[in-house]
């Protein structure tokens, strides 16, 4: 079985569960529901529809995923099927304003922003003509919060690949740990390597599910990277003036 990766991705102000299970990218339902703002009652609604459409519902399945009671099903969708069902809420039966206005943002960008988490490689064509470059500024300029907002999670890094570009010596990913731990940075215990709030925005937190268990996983920021490199230097120079 291959592992299941689950990501939290921010749209806007939204929090977002994407998972990506046999390398397709679904997200949670009822996510996007909390997020748009329908009620718990119109959210069971949306849901049910998925299930029974006759289209939808090959796009949707149960996966398991991380809760505070442990791990728990819950019904996401394909990334393709997501504007096609969002396309069938219709936005005038939605009374409260705001709600429609967060509609129309998900049902607009919403399905390119959450691909973005997983995407590793672009291939990028340079504009021919003075039109294109046109259109390629005003698709850049639109797309800059977003790509913003999710170059932290493209570019987060495994502790063992982290201990490689520091290069130190006897120095691999257990002992990196330990380190931050012993400099009250990440947690011990029960929360081990999981950092403390005043450090988290050097880190990313994810959840990896293999078989039935889920163990979240950390790992650095580009922006933790150079934070631990100062920690290190800053180390050093306090070591050779006491020597």
């Amino acid at each position: 079985m291959n592992d299941i990766i689950i990501r939290e991705v921010k749209f806007y102000e939204d929090s977002l569960l994407v998972v990506k299970k046999d390398n397709k990218i679904h997200v949670g339902v009822s996510y996007i529901c909390n997020g748009i703002g329908l009620t718990r009652k119109k959210a069971d609604y949306e849901i049910e529809r998925i299930q029974n459409d006759i289209v939808l519902k090959k796009g949707s399945q149960k996966i398991s995923v991380p809760s505070n009671g442990g791990l728990q099903d819950s019904i996401c969708i394909e990334l393709d099927y997501l504007p096609l069902w969002l396309a069938k809420i219709n936005v005038n039966i939605i009374r409260n304003e705001d709600a429609r206005n967060k509609l129309i943002k998900y049902q607009l960008k919403v399905k390119d922003v959450l691909s973005e988490a997983f995407i590793e490689n672009k291939v990028f064509e340079i504009p021919k003509t003075y039109s294109e470059t046109l259109k390629l500024a005003s698709s850049l300029a639109e797309q800059a919060e977003k790509y913003q907002l999710l170059m932290s999670t493209i570019n987060a890094k495994d502790m063992d690949e982290v201990v490689n570009i520091l290069k130190i010596p006897n120095f691999g990913r257990n002992k990196m740990f330990k380190w931050l731990r012993q400099k009250s940075i990440l947690m011990d215990g029960v929360r081990k390597n999981i950092p403390y709030a005043q450090y988290s925005k050097f880190f990313e937190v994810i959840e990896v599910i293999c078989g039935r268990e889920s163990k979240s996983k950390t790992l650095v920021k580009p922006e933790g990277i150079d934070f631990i490199l100062k920690l290190i230097e800053k180390e050093k120079r306090l070591l050779e003036a006491v020597n």
